[in-house]
């Protein structure tokens, strides 16, 4: 995942050397959807985890 922030941030600056602004607002679309992206998926980590934990202690209540 760090590989692709650096080239986004390397379409940011081709943005502004050429003076493409679509460029500056897809880097920042992209930016943003990786956090996005990453967030989501420790949530989704977590949520697992407690699943686990719930169903352990559910089986080891029988």
């Amino acid at each position: 995942m760090r590989r692709e922030a650096g080239s986004l941030v390397a379409s940011k600056n081709l943005g502004s050397v050429y003076d493409l602004p679509v460029l500056n607002h897809l880097s920042k679309v992209f930016i943003f959807g990786s956090a996005l992206q990453d967030s989501g998926t420790v949530v989704w980590a977590s949520v697992e985890c407690l699943r686990e934990d719930e169903m352990g202690d559910a089986s080891a209540a029988d």
